[in-house]
């Protein structure tokens, strides 16, 4: 009886320790998957923080370059006389792109501040600026002509007023800077974006500067034996209209600017950081009557006596 009541006690001692065992070993089960479990959030939250802020950083990005876009944008400088020119900005507007393409080719300007800002974003370009013409017969209000904003509308295939100040340059990649007047018989720029050729700004054979009745004017070069052979190639590569004197290789008109009474296309040269020489005048102004080896710049001025180049040959 008690040799049974012994294996009866073993027995019960020999389980509680199974027991005891088991519970041991699911206890630590349980806490390691529970600490697996925890590193393993810990690491998601970790993954989607970065993930976050990866994201904010490229949403950043993207406004910056929305807000900084630097497009280029080309610019078409035209007159009243139908006189014009291309050249290539790039900024966040249309004023910023302006500037730096002011600032490329030397352009003098000034921006329209204040009152002044009524007119639109350029007060004076080449010292021409808002005037009072005259007074005319077919309109009542007051005739004015100032350098007036307009950008192309490919949906219209037109130019349409605007402002360079609150227009992006990633929305319109042409805008025309025209002088001129409120007229009812004024539509604006006469020559379309198809027609586009920007000076690339080079100095191979002779730079040539082109100077309006207005007193606006730009660069551009040619190259060529004569004077004549490289005018003859800056008009043909920079589509610039021109017509010869009949009688010899003298300038008639340029963009259908003729001679008037005293006025006409003058022929002056020079060399790079040198002076101008007049040699219009007299048949004096006969381009194939110079070489490109004795002059390296020349000057085609409208005007009389009184005007010459606004600005120097320049320099190397």
């Amino acid at each position: 009886m008690m040799t049974d009541r012994k294996i009866i006690a073993g027995i019960i001692i020999l389980a509680m320790i199974l027991i005891g065992g088991m519970a041991t070993y699911l206890s630590g089960s349980t806490a390691d998957d529970k600490h697996e479990k925890e590193t393993i959030g810990t690491e998601t939250i970790g993954t989607e923080t970065i993930d976050a802020e990866a994201n904010d950083a490229e949403a950043n990005d993207a406004e910056t370059n929305d807000a900084e876009t630097n497009d280029k944008v080309t610019f078409l400088v035209e007159d009243e006389d139908g006189f014009y020119f291309w050249v290539d900005g790039r900024g966040t507007t249309l004023l910023d792109a302006w500037e730096n393409a002011a600032d490329n080719y030397n352009i003098p300007w000034k921006q329209a501040l204040g009152d002044n800002a009524s007119w639109g974003d350029i007060d004076f370009m080449y010292d021409l600026g808002p005037i009072l013409i005259e007074e005319v017969d077919f309109q009542w209000w007051p005739y004015w002509a100032w350098w007036m904003p307009y950008t192309w509308r490919d949906a219209g295939n037109e130019w349409a007023s605007d402002s360079m100040m609150y227009t992006n340059s990633s929305e319109r990649k042409f805008c025309s800077i025209f002088f001129g007047n409120n007229s009812e018989y004024n539509h604006g720029p006469t020559v379309n974006p198809d027609r586009v050729v920007v000076w690339d700004q080079s100095s191979d054979g002779v730079r040539i500067l082109l100077q309006s009745p207005r007193g606006v004017y730009f660069w551009t070069n040619g190259k060529g034996t004569t004077v004549y052979d490289a005018w003859s190639d800056a008009a043909k590569s920079y589509d610039i209209s021109w017509s010869k004197k009949s009688d010899y290789d003298g300038i008639d008109s340029i963009f259908g600017i003729k001679g008037s009474d005293q006025s006409y296309w003058k022929l002056y040269l020079g060399n790079a950081g040198g002076n101008w020489t007049d040699f219009s005048g007299q048949a004096q102004d006969n381009l194939s009557a110079y070489n490109v080896d004795d002059y390296d710049c020349m000057a085609l001025v409208y005007g009389n006596g009184d005007n010459g180049p606004a600005v120097d040959p320049p320099a190397i």
